[in-house]
């Protein structure tokens, strides 16, 4: 399918949501989602495998997800990483699925060790280049939609100097839970 096709697409899906992108910060826009989905989300700092900055975990038969992302990173990619990872959600994507007991076991074991979770992190890193592809382009299009949200509504606390907002954008982006 041609990238033309997943923006459009993936464009759509945006337009469907019924999220005020107007006030968006990451911490509101993941409890939406959490809402939505009937899941609570934890996003997990990780050193990731080589070639990965980010995972998401499903617990089978639970109510939580869990997002992995590069921990040696800048703010901004973290950001990045757990609204692409966020946007496989809302694709409606399939990752790997652990059960409550061992999404349990092996966090507590991965403080200790943490190579045991790579093949886990690994497994869920089956997407197809599709799957990623429409990924990527829905959280570039929800990175433009925030953005252009934020030009275009200045407030007395923004000041109307590009520079200024793009500042206050990295800064709303690189918040995380």
């Amino acid at each position: 399918m041609d990238q033309q096709d997943v923006k459009n697409r993936m464009q759509a899906l945006l337009d469907s949501l019924d999220y005020d992108f107007r006030q968006f910060t990451l911490e509101d826009f993941t409890r939406w989602l959490e809402r939505r989905r009937g899941r609570k989300i934890s996003f997990v700092p990780w050193t990731m495998p080589p070639s990965m900055s980010g995972a998401w975990i499903a617990e089978a038969n639970g109510d939580r997800d869990y997002v992995f992302y590069a921990d040696e990173t800048h703010g901004i990619h973290q950001a990045h990483i757990k609204l692409h990872e966020l946007a496989h959600m809302l694709c409606g994507h399939s990752t790997a699925e652990v059960d409550k007991k061992q999404t349990r076991a092996l966090l507590r074991q991965t403080i200790q060790d943490p190579t045991i979770i790579h093949g886990v992190l690994l497994r869920s890193h089956t997407r197809t280049s599709e799957k990623d592809r429409e990924a990527e382009t829905l959280t570039v299009l929800i990175q433009d939609r925030v953005l252009s949200n934020k030009l275009q509504r200045p407030t007395k606390a923004v000041s109307p100097n590009f520079v200024d907002h793009f500042s206050q954008f990295t800064d709303m982006l690189g918040r995380s839970r």
